[in-house]
């Protein structure tokens, strides 16, 4: 599993989420970052990133929070998108996950030319087409 740091506030004006009130200690510091994969980490750092301070720092508590049960209680470690499944109303939040996923890669220069048919099928059987 590799991981890609992100800023959660921008280190430099006119990036995403630059918040003014904090100090230069504070934009480089550790609670100021976030471990992605490569894919999100692009994603949170785009210019035109959707994704607000408040829900990476709650990401981030999510993920240490996971991270600490493991270590605590052992068991194998899966994604979060693995261990949300086991929500209530997770078909419309993943659906509405990979719609934003997607318009921000739409606008990217890897986007490819040509359509491709893109389908987002979760284990209950139910198929989202894009």
């Amino acid at each position: 599993m590799l991981g890609i740091a992100a800023h959660i506030c921008a280190a430099a004006p006119g990036g995403p989420r630059y918040n003014s009130n904090q100090t230069p200690e504070q934009r480089s510091a550790p609670d100021n970052g976030i471990w992605m994969c490569r894919i999100h980490a692009a994603a949170i750092d785009a210019k035109d990133s959707k994704y607000t301070e408040t829900l990476l720092y709650e990401w981030k508590a999510k993920a240490q929070e996971y991270a600490r049960h493991l270590v605590l209680h052992g068991g194998t470690p899966q994604s979060p998108a693995v261990r949300v499944l086991a929500d209530g109303g997770v078909d419309e939040r993943l659906r509405n996950a990979a719609i934003e996923d997607l318009e921000v890669f739409r606008r990217t220069q890897k986007w490819p030319a040509t359509d491709v048919a893109l389908t987002l099928e979760v284990p209950r059987g139910q198929v989202f087409d894009f």
